[in-house]
């Protein structure tokens, strides 16, 4: 046996030897054919493959870290038992389309030309982890009914996943992406008959997903519009640099926590459970419009560009055909108690933000912005909303461009009570302060902008928060308790009518019923034609109901009616009518005038 016989293969990219006979050495390491990382070695090492894929040899199946010169073709290949490609090398394109594979090891391996994996099916477990595939990749179609790893794989080409199905576990952890596409397949069918006027019809394939994990992936550019994900998806501390599209996906447990996505699309997303965003980071535009979210939680996230939530629908209740959707998409429905908060406490908005035509009533919604900071308070826009006012305590929102934004009945009696019950509902403390506070600014925004109605409306219930937070409610030394009592701190127009007309009423009925003929001077005979004629003696006064309530008019008219007041009595009555009765008419001028102008 010569000294090149009995050099082993010691393949670089491997640890120890294959026990496979020498072939050539390269770069003065001696390899065996199999390894030999060459071009020019087709004959024998397409017969020491053809060994590999006999059922009889003990190395059945076995590719670890074969360099493959050529582009192999294993399409409609069937792997019945496990074919192990760990730290395989395939030096140009690899076919792999509609194969069959009981368990598959990739382990390591390098692609260096297009590889095919399209329609291939994974019976067992997957495992690609630290593959690296330097130019484009597809498992358009491609089946996995058990585990897919992908841990720390490069794609350092275009990765195709269209309408890709995982039913176990996709791992993507660590994995890196320059371009990569999760979304629908739609394929065209051929057309029957050439002359018809139908539009085109298209065969669609949505990627589907059990749980997956994207956590510490980077992508530069990546869409998984109309994906199905049936279980929990995670993309802990992802990032994307250039692109993120998740348009019109359906979510059943998301969570984005810490990370970082430029571009991202969530235009008509489904959630089917709250998502969590929180400390995650959104560059460029931001898009949640039309997407169905039953609450989120983006808690200390920083938004460094616009953020756009038109149209999105803040509900948990779901429609027929929503149902029949998610089921198609094996996504179970449970009935969840949990509230709708969506939280953007201490947020950060660098950019503009948008809400349009959502509806978040305060007995089935909250939305939190507590210590959330606006760069930009003049780009926020919140247009024809239904939303509590206390959406903004712990926030400035007096710049805030508040376009047709409805706060609920709060000009109701008890509206004050019922925001403090809706707070309680969905576990927040109602500070007095704090929500004075709120009131109070959104009022001036109101003013600022001739909302003057909704402004007396909102600055009445700051003064209710006031009010409230006194360890006496009934203070009559205090002015401010009279200036409630009787026109609700000059905002209440009805009760300074109703106050006004019981001063009417209360001094007209003392008049009727308590007055007797000796409260009024006696009403004189009409004038004597001569001075030496007899005197007539006067006739005593007893106002009717009426008069008694002319009378009354006329006094707090400051007209001086007849008759005059002759006791004690009746003057100090009439004088106090002359006082409160004009001060609670000026009281209702100027409720009246806040309402419609500063």
């Amino acid at each position: 046996m010569t000294d090149t016989e009995e050099k082993g293969c010691r393949c670089e990219w491997l640890e120890g030897e294959c026990h496979e006979p020498f072939y050539e050495e390269h770069d003065d390491r001696p390899y065996c054919v199999l390894h030999f990382p060459g071009g020019a070695k087709k004959g024998p090492f397409e017969a020491a493959l053809a060994k590999r894929l006999d059922p009889e040899n003990e190395n059945y199946f076995n590719f670890v870290g074969v360099w493959f010169p050529d582009s192999p073709s294993f399409l409609n290949q069937d792997f019945p038992s496990l074919v192990d490609f760990s730290s395989a090398r395939f030096n140009s394109n690899v076919e792999f389309a509609e194969s069959e594979f009981r368990e598959a090891r990739f382990v390591n391996a390098q692609f260096g030309g297009r590889a095919n994996f399209m329609e291939a099916h994974f019976e067992g477990i997957a495992d690609f982890s630290g593959a690296r595939f330097q130019k484009e990749v597809s498992f358009s179609r491609a089946k996995f009914s058990n585990e897919g790893r992908f841990y720390l794989t490069r794609f350092e080409g275009f990765a195709d996943f269209r309408g890709v199905e995982i039913e176990g576990n996709a791992s993507f952890h660590q994995a890196s992406f320059i371009d990569a596409d999760f979304g629908e397949l739609r394929i065209s069918l051929p057309d029957q008959n050439s002359k018809s006027m139908d539009k085109p019809r298209f065969e669609s394939h949505r990627s589907r997903f059990k749980t997956a994990q994207f956590n510490g992936a980077t992508f530069r550019r990546c869409s998984f519009k109309q994906a199905c994900f049936s279980g929990t998806v995670e993309f802990f501390y992802s990032q994307s640099s250039e692109f993120s599209d998740f348009s019109i996906v359906d979510f059943n447990k998301a969570d984005f926590r810490g990370s970082q996505m430029a571009q991202a699309n969530f235009d008509g997303s489904f959630f089917v459970t709250a998502p969590k965003f929180g400390q995650a980071q959104f560059f460029g535009n931001s898009v949640f419009a039309t997407a169905r979210i039953p609450g989120a939680d983006f808690s200390e996230v920083t938004f460094h560009g616009p953020v756009d939530f038109t149209l999105t629908r803040f509900e948990k209740d779901l429609a027929e055909w929503e149902r029949q959707k998610l089921q198609e998409c094996n996504i179970r429905i449970e009935a969840l108690d949990e509230p709708i908060v969506i939280q953007f406490d201490r947020s950060t908005f660098k950019d503009g933000l948008t809400f349009k035509g959502n509806q978040l009533y305060q007995d089935r919604s909250l939305l939190s912005f507590d210590d959330a900071f606006f760069e930009k308070p003049d780009r926020v826009r919140f247009v024809s909303v239904s939303m509590p006012p206390h959406s903004f305590m712990n926030v400035d929102p007096r710049k805030f461009n508040l376009i047709d934004t409805r706060w609920g009945f709060i000009d109701k009696p008890t509206a004050l009570k019922e925001a403090n019950l809706a707070m309680q509902r969905f576990g927040r403390s109602a500070s007095g302060p704090i929500l004075e506070l709120a009131y109070r600014q959104l009022a001036v925004n109101a003013e600022e902008n001739n909302r003057y109605e909704q402004a007396a409306d909102l600055r009445y219930l700051a003064m209710e928060v006031a009010r409230s937070m006194r360890w006496r409610k009934v203070d009559w030394l205090r002015l401010s308790w009279w200036y409630w009592l009787l026109s609700g701190y000059g905002e209440r127009v009805r009760r300074a009518f109703g106050v006004l007309l019981g001063v009417w009423l209360l001094f007209g009925l003392i008049y009727w019923k308590a007055a007797d003929e000796s409260w009024w001077q006696p009403k004189q005979p009409a004038a004597v034609l001569s001075t030496k004629s007899e005197a007539t003696t006067a006739t005593p006064i007893k106002l009717t109901a009426s008069d008694a309530l002319l009378y009354s008019a006329g006094v707090m008219a400051l007209q001086k009616p007849e008759p005059a007041p002759a006791n004690r009595r009746a003057k100090l009555l009439v004088l106090m009518e002359t006082i409160f009765g004009p001060v609670q008419a000026a009281v209702l001028a100027l409720a009246i005038r806040r309402k419609f102008m500063r």
